[in-house]
């Protein structure tokens, strides 16, 4: 019996994003064991990044110079998650175990692959709040293993009493050697950032997106420092961003351009500094260029920049309507910086465990896109929580500073360490059953029938359950998110994209069930070596 072979569907592990850091820490640490033979399908990679990762990689993207394969690719926005390339790497590694640690909308894909009876798949999505939506239950149930990132959402996808084969947390954590904190004092770090080193700094580490409350911050930041003149806020986010808060407007509305400090980074010297408001493109004070923009995923620092930004803080906030996990409070942590965060999941869990200030829920609502309940955090209470730790800091001596610091960090190391990450995931694949896979490499074609006539069975669910059975000869789908979404517009006669209402028709439905059916037609050919893989994928198993 050779090594197990795991494939991690994943943002690139060279990318530093939360799962950008997820991808390389667990893959590092599980390919260090030597147990297992490691692949990413690496998304938002492409064949001209080039990093020395020691585990096989494909990349998502096409080559740039190829036109022709990336007008195909960008034709569905999944593509970028790993869709487009994800037959493509399952044919050339024949992983034992898939497994994915995101959202839903990025790792539905393998559960209609027409590969899905080959391999495992063990996913551990990010439940930020209850209910989800029930085709998200349904997709979570087809799989045949399911973790979470907190202990708070393997107990709410318990309590769907959905059948599952739940596992224990896959918790998110931080490289403690990096994120730890600094031998200088705050004024000087401050100073070497650009902060007035008088200034009470209270930070937050986030993408600028509609569920960050960004306005509430600014709003509360205000209230504060009518009480504390030398509280000032650190906004680490994106500044023009998708979708996103407009900064400068906020700023303006509640007079505080003075209050808040951002992080830029120089697009010509790659250096960073911390200043207070500036449209981008900005003065660099390090090569005098006016090419500093804000900080974003495409912009972003490294771990060791991030480090120094956190150790600039002297109070860390986490303010969101939701979090899936949010690794920032546990990497402020790790650095000693106390944390304040908001009394609800995943929040509330991280921190009662890095022991946090916790703001209470003002309220909940019903949240449109998703049917989730999210929540609105008290403001005032915030205010009054900040006000008095503010206060509680300054008058601590040098000793309590300390044991403040220490006390804190040793909360974040102690539940959200990559090490013990890692073991729980080497624990979860080594316990896999992988005997029970119904599909073999080595078999016979499992082809389509092309010419069999669909009986008239009535309604529209034995309809597609008879083509899904008997004609394109995947009944692992008949469950799928997918199948049964196509059931429920044929049900309706209209189907939904976002804001958009079209009518649907049982054409529409046919022409779908088509496409799968010439989507496995295809990769039953290539695996039983009937026909090479696609010229126009070559790009992603040639990847050195």
């Amino acid at each position: 019996m050779g090594k197990r072979k795991i494939l991690m569907n994943a943002e690139s592990s060279h990318v530093d994003s939360g799962f950008g850091n997820y991808t390389r820490n667990v893959l590092s640490r599980l390919y260090a064991t030597d147990k297992y033979e490691i692949a990413e399908l690496s998304a938002y990679r492409s064949p001209q990044t080039k990093t020395n990762f020691p585990w096989k990689i494909y990349p998502v993207v096409p080559p740039e110079s190829d036109k022709v394969t990336t007008e195909q690719y960008s034709k569905q926005p999944h593509h970028a998650f790993g869709a487009w390339a994800f037959e493509t790497a399952i044919q050339d590694f024949k992983p034992d175990i898939v497994f994915d640690v995101r959202d839903f909308w990025m790792l539905n894909f393998p559960e209609v692959s027409p590969y899905r009876p080959f391999f495992h798949w063990f996913i551990a999505p990010t439940i930020d709040s209850a209910p989800q939506r029930r085709e998200w239950i349904q997709t979570y149930s087809n799989a045949d293993t399911v973790s979470g990132h907190t202990q708070w959402g393997v107990d709410y996808l318990k309590s769907t009493k959905v059948p599952m084969n739940l596992v224990e947390p896959v918790n998110d954590a931080v490289n403690t050697n990096i994120f730890r904190p600094s031998s200088q004092p705050k004024e000087i770090l401050k100073q070497q950032l650009g902060i007035d080193p008088n200034d009470f700094i209270i930070g937050s580490v986030m993408r600028n997106q509609k569920r960050k409350l960004i306005p509430n911050l600014i709003k509360i930041i205000k209230q504060v420092a009518k009480v504390i003149p030398t509280a000032k806020l650190h906004l680490h986010t994106s500044y023009p961003d998708m979708n996103a808060w407009d900064i400068p407007a906020l700023l303006m509305e509640y007079d505080a351009v003075d209050l808040v400090y951002f992080s830029y980074k120089c697009g010509k010297c790659g250096k960073f500094h911390v200043s207070k408001f500036k449209e981008t493109p900005s003065f660099c004070p390090h090569c005098k260029t006016n090419a500093s923009s804000f900080c974003s995923v495409a912009n972003g620092l490294s771990e060791l920049e991030l480090a120094s930004i956190f150790n600039g803080f002297d109070l860390y906030i986490q303010y969101a309507i939701c979090e899936g996990f949010g690794i920032p409070p546990v990497e402020a942590a790790s650095c000693g910086v106390p944390v304040v965060t908001v009394d609800h999941g995943a929040m509330a869990e991280i921190g009662n465990n890095i022991g946090a200030d916790i703001v209470p829920v003002a309220c909940h609502f019903r949240e449109l896109e998703t049917n989730a309940d999210r929540v609105c955090p008290d403001d005032d209470k915030c205010t009054e929580i900040l006000i008095n730790k503010i206060k509680e800091m300054s008058e601590m001596g040098f000793l309590q500073r300390v044991s403040l610091t220490e006390n804190t960090r040793n909360n974040s190391i102690r539940h959200y360490d990559w090490d013990k990450t890692a073991k729980t995931f080497e624990n979860i694949l080594d316990n896999i059953e992988l005997t029970d896979l119904q599909g073999k490499w080595d078999s016979g074609p499992m082809m389509p029938i092309t010419d069999v006539k669909v009986p008239p069975l009535g309604t529209n669910r034995r309809i597609v359950h008879f083509v899904m059975e008997h004609v394109i000869k995947n009944p692992h789908m008949i469950k799928t998110a997918t199948i049964q979404q196509i059931i429920r517009n044929l049900d309706l006669g209209y189907q939904q994209d976002g804001q958009r209402v079209t009518q649907f028709s049982f054409e529409q439905a046919m022409r779908i069930l088509e496409d799968n059916m010439n989507n496995k037609s295809l990769w039953e050919s290539v695996r039983t070596g009937a026909i090479p893989i696609p010229d126009t994928l070559r790009y992603i198993i040639d990847y050195k």
